[in-house]
């Protein structure tokens, strides 16, 4: 197992910020954004990311070109707008992360930002559970979660399922 912990936040540098209206946002989206890109540079075929819990595709820009976009909600009025904003070979899907998906090992890249926080801590583990079991082999998972006492089960439950993890923390007083 490999785990991957850096004395200082990782930088990168991109032309615009995907979020004006949360400077944390903006960090979190634009490191996904960067690593997404870095993935793109290194593979020649098209790759398929899943954007779990897309909201109304607010965080779209952040997937290179070449990857095969799905997004996925709960809400059936968030992908309504999202279906009028989505790219021509889009898909979107209608699922609860909360309960079994039919897309195990589906995924190249699964990238869910800012969603576990919003569940209940008995929901946290099986939606973890649900995004883990979508990533191929070898693939990528991309997840926040906030400081609570959920981050150990949260933390155990990615070191069992990947072989390496890297441990982000954010520069403000809940992350020290």
């Amino acid at each position: 197992m490999k785990y991957i912990i850096n004395k200082s936040k990782p930088t990168f540098c991109l032309s615009h910020s995907l979020c004006s209206f949360r400077t944390s946002k903006a960090y979190l989206w634009g490191l996904v954004q960067s690593r997404l890109l870095e993935i793109s540079r290194t593979t020649t075929s098209t790759f398929r990311c899943l954007d779990a819990a897309c909201h109304a595709l607010i965080t779209r820009d952040m997937f290179p070109a070449n990857c095969q976009y799905y997004g996925l909600d709960i809400s059936a009025s968030r992908l309504q707008k999202a279906f009028s904003l989505k790219q021509p070979n889009d898909h979107l899907l209608k699922a609860d992360l909360c309960r079994n998906l039919p897309l195990s090992s589906s995924f190249d890249v699964v990238v869910s930002l800012n969603t576990l926080s919003h569940m209940p801590i008995q929901q946290q583990n099986l939606a973890l559970s649900n995004l883990i079991d979508s990533v191929c082999n070898n693939g990528n998972l991309f997840v926040n979660s906030d400081i609570s006492s959920a981050i150990m089960d949260i933390s155990q439950k990615l070191y069992s399922e990947f072989s390496s993890v890297e441990v982000v923390y954010f520069d403000s007083y809940l992350s020290r």
